[in-house]
């Protein structure tokens, strides 16, 4: 695993982020559970970097862009991350136990910096039901490292 060439690292964030994304689409479609569209990250950050750009007429394509972009590098960099822990930890393989905990423990990132961003103040607490998007994050980020173990034994077997 620790041998693994940057590439390869580079697809396996990429399919652990999508498969992230494929289990919250089911929940959405089979529990009607809401959808995060990751273009509000993006027009979050285009507001308060560059305002003139929000007024024109492409700003829900490029906050698109730029959020699911940004979803997509972040996941990319959590999961070489997590090879790059399970390696200095001594870990040969990805067991689902530490994909579950580090998948969990991930979770702080949003916390401090998305919520924050997106007016809802750290870890969720300026919103009306603040343990009840804390649990929906934590469970998010759980399904994150379920899909770090999947992903890791089709790259790792």
């Amino acid at each position: 695993m620790h041998t693994a060439h940057w590439s390869t690292l580079i697809w396996f964030g990429i399919f652990s982020t999508l498969g992230m994304d494929v289990l919250l689409y089911l929940r959405h479609k089979w529990l009607h559970q809401p959808w995060f569209d990751y273009r509000v990250l993006g027009l979050a950050l285009l507001k308060t970097t560059l305002p003139q750009v929000v007024k024109h007429t492409h700003a829900n394509t490029a906050a698109s862009l730029l959020g699911w972009g940004l979803h997509y590098v972040i996941g990319v960099l959590l999961a070489v991350s997590a090879v790059y822990l399970a390696t200095i930890l001594g870990f040969n393989t990805l067991s689902l136990a530490f994909c579950l905990l580090y998948g969990m423990a991930t979770v702080v990132l949003p916390f401090c910096s998305m919520h924050p961003l997106l007016g809802l103040g750290f870890a969720a607490s300026k919103t009306a039901q603040p343990w009840r998007n804390r649990g929906k994050s934590l469970f998010t980020h759980a399904l994150f490292g379920l899909s770090l173990y999947w992903v890791a034994r089709c790259f790792w077997p």
